[in-house]
């Protein structure tokens, strides 16, 4: 069925560009299934929960439209594997709130929240750094919030809070990690702030606080994480993030420690993962930046990943590390390493910085992009800064993703003259420049001349020159005049401009002074099209000026009075209507976008029917100044009259945060999210085949009609019931979109349906079976493998069909290659094309 649009764009007509493999983005939680080591969960920290089913090889997300994206933690029931947790939120670098627990019954297929961890009506929810389930008894589960340690024993239904002393400062403590001891269940470790730790000798019911470390009496500090020995009864080690990393260790479940070694690990407070060999407590395995192996117990330590030789070895900083449930040490050591760029895998006894990685990222997408800029030149070309993957590049003619340039990247521009120049930003307005697209990486900082630009660590170089402050935000805001592409301006505490940014060096000089407030740096800029001199610029306190004379040498500036005291992330100009601007703020609070019709005069609110969160993100149409398009932190909301009306659900592509939004023409917009990539709007509609089965006639069915699947799901009991299964498809024809035809196979033959979506195959089997009858030639449509190699389209994954090899015929369409095996073991035949016998493929 059609999706209605609004504004031009619906939540089905979204198109996922990637990166895909090699940038996959930040994951915080992992899990290996113990009854298939092969079916593998990724929780990211923002786009996520990621499945796969054949050992990383490849990827598809779960849902896109999970009650949040933002996965923090994964634990499995002791006693049924299906059964299995997820913990929402994203404390460390976004701060970004979850929705509680999530829970499967299904082995992580389908998911639903948990009411009673719902932050609305529980607070202590809002923020869970870490879940345990305890392994030997169903159902009894601790979880580590920002206000202390909750326990259920009924799997999620009630919780109670079994420790939350008080800081120094009487706050609650937050929980960064929770482990049950494997030897002895009752005994349990909650990591806290401050250098201090808590054990439980009753499975959780009572905590004691003890210190690892000296308190300092303050947050942030000395966070560890934890992890037992199982080989020997007692013995956990604890990752302090302090002096570089520091390994700890204790003898009795927690009570006592003692610094193992003086040699740092690098562990730090958002870079910390801990694993401990469970057929050898002398073999531990730290990561912070990089990851280092002990064989000693923790006494030394040879680093085995070199975040520089990327992606020869893993990416930089880890966030868990989980082995193969087969692990025994010899025969199989295979560990997972989750980092800021994926999962990657080894062999943890041999390992070295460059030999022995493999990188598990096709498919994965959990990018996190915090800005970008697109262009229609060359066949399409957007760049893009992210979250510790880079600045990267898509050639988007030839689906080419390369990097630019590395670490953490900001603002990003195309000059609109010459698509080979590209400005960038490291962090803290550390400019860049390339003129070649980024082919050679020939990387060039023009910074120096912005003296509040980044400041140099210990032995770093000085990229913006001598005698930089770093008096930004971490990501300040740039913006390319589009009057006069060479004028380039930059947000810090002042604001900073040069006139031609193509010069070897630019000249940079200040036209705004900054704030009387402290640290209260600018966040957001804007110039009018049409006029160089109309420019406008927030800062990070609400404050909002305004200069009619910006290329004067000291432009007059005004303060825009009569918006909200938060935090400003966008101003935007309508181009078709000059005294018409919109300025977006952040905050999980309602209205968030405010407009003038008069310059600024007087300012309306214009955001009460969108979610109470941080816009992050708005364009205007190009040509039709009532089309509105707001990136928020749970997707992107539209409007056909200028805010007037907005959809009333996410318009897509996900519920992920969208840091920007460019609109090409009217009816194409690039969407930047944080945590699923890049999407560009368009394309051809999808829907979702849902999979039902019949047990008393052991038959399956599947079907993308919601007038069908409705009818379906109000069976009469012993009827069709939802296996939790389902796939994409296309909901209307396109490129690359063939129709799949269905055929009812009468009762003397089955009395079942049978799908096919190659029209060759639909036309043999209408002249080779007179007696099924053709009910349609387009039920849904979906792409088609190679006849030849069964290979898929890129971007597309693949589908099987399996016959049942019965009198009663009936076949089973999945893109579960669990299911595939399993359907085949029970004496299924595999249908189809190439060495994978693939029926069909479908979107992610």
């Amino acid at each position: 069925a059609a999706v209605p649009k609004v504004a031009g764009i619906a939540a089905n007509l979204w198109t996922a560009a990637g990166p895909f493999a090699s940038f996959a983005g930040r994951l915080q939680a992992f899990h290996v299934d113990r009854a298939n080591p092969k079916r593998l969960l990724a929780g990211a920290a923002t786009g996520g929960l990621w499945n796969s089913e054949d050992q990383g090889l490849s990827w598809a997300p779960v849902d896109d439209y999970l009650p949040s994206l933002a996965i923090a933690a994964i634990a499995a029931d002791a006693v049924d594997p299906a059964i299995l947790y997820a913990a929402t939120s994203e404390y460390h670098y976004t701060a970004t709130k979850g929705v509680g627990v999530l829970k499967s019954t299904n082995g992580g297929v389908t998911w639903q929240r948990l009411p009673a961890t719902d932050p609305s009506v529980a607070t202590q929810f809002a923020y869970i750094m870490a879940l345990a389930a305890h392994p030997a008894a169903a159902g009894v589960l601790i979880a580590g919030t920002w206000s202390g340690v909750y326990r259920s024993v009924d799997g999620g239904a009630n919780w109670s809070r079994v420790f939350n002393p008080p800081m120094f400062d009487g706050k609650s403590t937050p929980v960064f990690d929770v482990r049950f001891s494997p030897t002895d269940p009752n005994r349990v470790v909650a990591s806290l702030d401050d250098g201090a730790i808590a054990y439980s000798a009753d499975a959780g019911a009572t905590f004691v606080q003890v210190q690892i470390v000296p308190a300092l009496s303050q947050r942030g500090t000395a966070q560890s994480k934890i992890a037992f020995a199982p080989t020997v009864p007692g013995t956990l080690f604890a990752s302090v993030a302090r002096n570089g990393g520091e390994l700890w260790g204790s003898w009795d479940y927690g009570q006592s420690w003692l610094q193992i070694s003086a040699q740092a690990t690098g562990a730090a407070l958002a870079q910390n993962a801990l694993w401990v060999d469970p057929t050898n407590a002398n073999r531990i395995v730290v990561g912070g930046v990089d990851l280092v192996r002990s064989v000693d117990g923790g006494q030394t330590y040879v680093k085995i990943s070199d975040w520089t030789k990327w992606p020869t070895s893993a990416h930089a900083d880890q966030h868990a590390i989980v082995e193969d449930p087969r692990y025994d040490g010899a025969s199989n050591a295979s560990v997972y390493f989750a980092s800021d760029a994926g999962v990657y895998r080894a062999d943890v006894t041999t390992v070295t910085p460059t030999v022995g990685w493999a990188n598990l990222n096709s498919g994965l997408n959990a990018t996190q992009f915090k800005n970008g800029a697109a262009s229609t030149a060359a066949g399409g070309i957007f760049v893009g800064g992210t979250q510790d993957n880079g600045t990267l590049v898509l050639q988007r003619g030839t689906d080419n993703w390369y990097k630019w340039f590395g670490g953490d990247g900001g603002t990003t521009w195309i000059d609109p003259t010459n698509a080979q120049v590209f400005y960038g930003e490291y962090v803290y307005a550390a400019v860049q420049r390339t003129t070649d697209g980024g082919a050679t990486r020939n990387l060039e900082y023009i910074c120096t001349g912005i003296t509040e630009a980044l400041k140099p660590g210990p032995g770093e170089s000085e990229s913006c020159g001598p005698g930089t402050t770093g008096e930004a935000n971490f990501y300040a805001p740039t913006v390319l005049d589009p009057n006069q592409p060479g004028r380039l301006y930059v947000g810090a505490k002042s604001l900073w401009v040069t006139d031609d940014a193509r010069a070897s060096p630019p000249f940079w000089r200040t036209v705004k002074t900054a704030s009387a407030v402290d640290k209260n740096y600018i966040s957001a800029i804007a110039v009018q099209p049409g006029d160089a001199n109309n420019v406008w610029v927030g800062h990070n306190n609400g404050e909002v000026y305004a200069t009619a004379n910006a290329l004067a040498i000291t432009p007059t500036w005004r303060v825009v009075t009569g918006l909200p005291a938060r935090y400003v992330a966008r101003i935007v100009f309508d181009r078709t209507n000059r005294a018409r601007i919109y300025i977006a703020f952040g905050g999980f609070t309602a209205n968030n976008l405010w407009l003038t019709g008069n310059g600024g005069a007087t300012w309306a609110a214009i955001g009460s029917a969108l979610p109470a969160a941080p816009i992050y993100a708005l364009a205007v149409g190009l040509t039709d100044g009532q089309l509105l398009y707001a990136g928020t932190e749970v997707g992107v909301f539209a409007s056909a009259d200028g805010g007037t009306t907005w959809s009333a659900s996410n318009e897509g592509p996900a519920n992920v945060p969208v840091e920007d939004l460019v609109v090409l023409d009217d009816g194409t917009i690039a969407a930047a999210t944080y945590g699923r990539g890049l999407y560009y709007s368009g394309g051809t509609p999808t829907g979702t085949a849902v999979e039902y089965y019949w047990a008393r006639r052991d038959h399956y069915f599947i079907s993308a009609d919601p007038v069908e699947i409705a009818a379906l799901d109000h069976s009469p009991p012993g009827g069709w019931v939802r296996t939790g299964y389902t796939f994409r498809t296309y909901a209307a024809p396109g490129a690359g979109a063939s129709p799949v035809c269905r055929f009812y196979i009468p009762p003397a033959y089955g009395d079942s349906h049978y799908f096919s979506a190659s029209p060759d195959e639909c036309a043999a089997v209408r002249a080779k079976f007179p007696m099924f009858v053709y009910e349609a030639p387009n039920v849904f449509y979906i792409g088609l493998p190679s006849t030849v190699t069964g290979a898929c389209p890129p971007g597309l994954i693949p589908v099987y069909r399996l016959w049942d090899n019965r009198a009663d015929t009936n076949h089973r369409y999945t893109s579960s290659k669990t299911v595939r095996s399993a359907m085949l073991a029970k004496g299924y035949v595999a249908e189809g094309y190439g060495p994978e016998i693939v029926s069909m493929c479908a979107p992610p």
